[in-house]
């Protein structure tokens, strides 16, 4: 009866252990990570495991910029690794996070789908008529490699060149 008592004991203490060490959520990090820096910010869309298993992308607005950023989850802490951000005064159209992310800021309904190389962009609506579009490619590219394109209502497409690597 010894063994099972002390069996019994053992698997309580490891899951009141456990329990105890729970992990931060990734919303949580980055609210608490802006909210230390003093940034006003509203988090906009969040997706987990993007590249990599155990990384995160935010996508937020920040003063006049709507930005993404790229996290990894290094020794079970979240780390900011890159990010850029966009307004709708800037001349740049699309932007490279970490040669996988692929993004941009379009101010206007003119525009229907992005393509980058081919592969069609996920939308989030930002407000009215300003709209965020990313993708995520498995392969790294430099950003000389890639080709975005707008497509427009009325069917019409123009190849975007105009970009920067980051901020």
């Amino acid at each position: 009866m010894g063994r099972v008592a002390s069996f019994g004991t053992i698997c309580l203490v490891l899951v009141l252990l456990t329990g105890c060490t729970r992990e931060e959520s990734f919303e949580q990090h980055f609210n608490e990570t802006m909210k230390e820096q003093g940034s006003p910010h509203s988090l906009i869309h969040q997706e987990l495991d993007v590249v990599n298993r155990d990384d995160a992308v935010a996508i937020y607005r920040q003063e006049d910029k709507i930005w993404i950023s790229y996290f990894e989850k290094i020794e079970n802490k979240w780390s900011h690794q890159e990010g850029h951000g966009l307004n709708c005064g800037t001349p740049v159209n699309w932007t490279s996070t970490n040669g996988h992310i692929f993004s941009g800021l379009i101010c206007n309904n003119d525009i229907s789908k992005v393509y980058v190389n081919n592969n069609t962009a996920k939308f989030i609506t930002i407000e009215n008529e300003k709209k965020f579009w990313y993708i995520v490619t498995s392969k790294q590219q430099d950003i000389e490699e890639v080709e975005v394109k707008f497509v427009k209502k009325d069917g019409s497409e123009d190849i975007v060149e105009n970009y920067e690597s980051k901020y």
